[in-house]
């Protein structure tokens, strides 16, 4: 399973989280991936259990940080 984009509002904390349980409980396997500037996800991904994988390359060619997580 994968999660393609997540967004908010800044307003409610949790999101990314929320997103993630879910996806959890469907799937033994997650990925996500974002781009390097953007902090505030990567924390949020790492704070979940995620771990770095590497780097991917969307289909315009950028640079995208990838994250699994496997159910252990």
């Amino acid at each position: 399973m994968t999660i393609h984009r997540i967004a908010s509002d800044g307003k409610t904390p949790g999101t990314f989280e929320l997103a993630s349980a879910c996806c959890k409980t469907l799937s033994n396997n997650v990925r996500v991936d974002t781009q390097h500037y953007n902090h505030t996800i990567q924390r949020c991904i790492l704070s979940n259990g995620f771990m770095r994988c590497g780097i991917i390359y969307v289909d315009d060619g950028t640079p995208r940080i990838a994250y699994q997580w496997v159910k252990s």
